[in-house]
């Protein structure tokens, strides 16, 4: 029964962030001039050099720079390019995790799964069985203390700064969901000063085009 309760609860949660997902994260946009907020210009790249920064890489098709466009392009700590967001996460599937593991669509880690809380271990409170998850947390209460923040993500059962922008606040306003922190910007878009146009996909800041 609680087998069944897990996978149904997997497949809501994975259809519900599909659907949230369908943008992408572009680092280099600019809005159009004269154009309503939702307009994009594109940056017209054609190769790497055309991107402001050595930590963004162009993907020629769509002529906009990202923080990635392959595997190779990201740190052993979340290793794989993801292809709707172009930044690199720990995972796109569950076969990017270890056994034990799914990877969780929302925020693209890696999730110790379970059926029962012998089965988690330190420093998670037990098992979440309707989603079969190692929880950390199950309400931000359980998060007062942890240096990780004070919200507790219920798609993944973890202590984040943020869920939502909500949640943030100037200089950091964005939430990164795969990270779960707040942050200056996600793509150029946000970055409204044009003394600092560029968002920077390292520190996640925006800076001045060099």
């Amino acid at each position: 029964m609680t087998s069944r309760r897990s996978r149904a609860a997997w497949t809501a949660l994975a259809s519900v962030a599909i659907a949230a997902c369908n943008g992408e994260f572009r680092f280099d946009q600019q809005r159009a001039h004269d154009a309503s907020p939702d307009v994009v210009a594109p940056a017209g790249c054609a190769t790497d050099a055309d991107c402001p920064l050595a930590t963004l890489h162009c993907d020629p098709q769509s002529g906009a720079c990202f923080a990635c466009t392959s595997d190779s392009h990201c740190p052993a700590t979340a290793q794989s390019c993801d292809a709707a967001l172009r930044v690199c996460v720990q995972c796109e599937t569950t076969r990017d995790c270890a056994q034990g593991h799914a990877c969780e669509p929302t925020t693209r880690h890696c999730i110790a799964t379970c059926r029962e809380s012998v089965q988690c271990a330190a420093p998670t409170i037990g098992c979440d069985e309707p989603q079969g998850i190692c929880a950390t947390c199950l309400v931000n209460a359980d998060c007062r203390t942890s240096a990780d923040g004070t919200r507790c993500d219920r798609a993944i059962d973890q202590c984040v700064e943020c869920t939502t922008d909500t949640h943030c606040a100037p200089p950091t306003s964005r939430c990164d969901r795969t990270r779960g922190k707040c942050v200056g910007c996600l793509a150029a878009v946000d970055c409204t000063d044009p003394t600092t146009p560029v968002c920077d996909p390292v520190a996640f800041a925006c800076i001045a085009r060099p």
